[in-house]
């Protein structure tokens, strides 16, 4: 098994833990954190619940949209992707 995706997630975690990124630039980051770990075959190999990637998918989803309302120009791009995500998970 190839732990790319691994290195992936870590380097995308450790970029969310910086303080010179911008507020899009996070929001961003945690859409793609999200999406890794809505992989299945991640997420059991991190041992995360489906419970816990609800709560995850809800809490980003909520975070995407609110940003999204409040800069809806900037990020004309997310809101299209947002709502293919929700479409596609029926949220």
């Amino acid at each position: 098994m190839s732990f790319e995706w691994l290195k992936s997630l870590i380097v995308t975690t450790d970029l969310l833990n910086q303080s010179d990124l911008t507020r899009i630039e996070k929001t961003c980051l945690e859409a793609v954190l999200i999406d890794r770990l809505n992989n299945k075959e991640i997420a059991e190999d991190l041992e995360v619940t489906p419970e816990r990637i609800r709560q995850i998918n809800e809490r980003a989803i909520f975070k995407l949209s609110t940003f999204l309302r409040r800069s809806p120009k900037v990020c004309m791009r997310w809101q299209i992707l947002s709502r293919k995500t929700m479409r596609s998970k029926n949220v």
